[in-house]
């Protein structure tokens, strides 16, 4: 999990915990993912931030417990 936060931090500096909350949604488990694969998965999680908003991210990334 630590390498997956280290690459979304050299991503974007939007709130971790919120990236691999949208990254569990969609895809359930990140090992299958190669580099660009995961990149193209943490720019649509981004996408998807800032289209349900901060706080559904917040909710979403609470039910995953992180």
């Amino acid at each position: 999990m630590r390498a997956y936060i280290d690459t979304i931090r050299k991503t974007t500096d939007r709130d971790p915990r919120l990236v691999m909350a949208w990254l569990r949604l969609e895809h359930g488990t990140l090992d299958h993912l190669g580099p660009v694969e995961f990149h193209k998965a943490v720019l649509s999680a981004i996408e998807s931030i800032d289209r349900e908003g901060e706080e559904e991210s917040q909710a979403l990334a609470d039910s995953f417990g992180l």
